[in-house]
């Protein structure tokens, strides 16, 4: 997996306080549209400045996980996260994006790219996998 790319508005949203990464639920979900870093801002299906993930169904829920975030010491953590696809496959997915599901606009943060497109069929699994180290680091 790609190393996490943050969307140009996480600047904007930090600096007016959209975000408080400390107590906010910060979600991961799935997706196969290409985020763009420039032009998308929120979560959800209205398209244009909208990212939305996939549909519920298969060990898969709409709106994603939420990773417990923790920010301690300008180091943003949380926890691994994994679906399991039941019944059925869910996707494709290539990406997992991380947004602010206290936020008022469902405001994105950033993503990762798998690389290419995966459908997990029943009984195999879409990991986001945070053992180690600091989703991102302000310094």
């Amino acid at each position: 997996m790609s190393a996490f790319q943050k969307f140009d508005c996480f600047k904007q949203d930090l600096g007016t306080e959209v975000h408080q990464l400390h107590t906010d639920e910060l979600r991961a979900f799935l997706t196969n549209t290409a985020p763009v870093a420039a032009t998308h801002l929120t979560y959800g299906s209205g398209g244009g400045t909208e990212l939305d993930d996939l549909a519920t169904g298969n060990g898969y829920t709409k709106g994603g996980a939420d990773i417990q975030n923790t920010f301690v010491a300008g180091a943003l953590a949380g926890v691994s996260i994994t679906w399991t696809a039941v019944g059925g496959p869910f996707g494709p997915y290539r990406y997992i994006v991380l947004y602010n599901n206290t936020a008022a606009g469902k405001n994105l943060i950033g993503w990762w790219d798998r690389g290419s497109s995966f459908t997990p069929v029943a009984g195999q699994m879409a990991k986001l996998v945070l053992s180690a180290g600091a989703i991102l680091t302000i310094a």
